[in-house]
């Protein structure tokens, strides 16, 4: 017996995100974005585009298809941006869009441990938010006092 439910939702999400960088939508907001980070605001970038991850993740529970359209739009916005290096990006977006804090279909882990009944969905969305936060500051610190000075000497 084969579950087709889960090969067809995988294939869907990776289907979306195919769609998304053939259609050149990628490369477009990336063209669009570039020039906010031009006056010194890669902070603001990169955390507006760690929050939409956040938000984005929580519509594709599948991570594979998140990182199939995350990295490329980040290499595309990193390669735009003369004065950081292009890795930047996509270190800190793929970061920020492979763990799935809020629900229990966004991690196989969550799936088992939830199985046992410890905990409900509304503990790990509670959970979650907090999480997503401590997380949201460590990606930040990473990229700008650590990746930062490791990319650029």
């Amino acid at each position: 017996k084969i579950n087709w439910d889960t090969i067809l939702f995988f294939a869907s999400t990776l289907m979306l995100s195919n769609v998304l960088i053939s259609s050149g939508l990628l490369k477009w907001i990336s063209s669009r974005i570039a020039p906010f980070a031009d006056n010194g605001q890669v902070i603001w970038l990169l955390l507006v585009f760690i929050l939409f991850i956040f938000v984005i993740r929580l519509f594709f529970v599948n991570v594979l298809g998140v990182m199939a359209f995350i990295i490329p739009l980040s290499f595309s916005i990193g390669e735009q941006l003369p004065d950081i290096s292009p890795v930047l990006f996509p270190l800190t977006f793929f970061l920020a869009g492979v763990p799935g804090f809020f629900f229990i279909t966004q991690s196989p882990v969550h799936i088992i441990s939830f199985s046992y009944g410890y905990f409900s969905e509304k503990d790990l969305m509670k959970t979650g938010v907090a999480t997503s936060l401590i997380w949201l500051i460590i990606l930040l610190a990473t990229a700008f006092f650590y990746w930062d000075r490791l990319l650029l000497s």
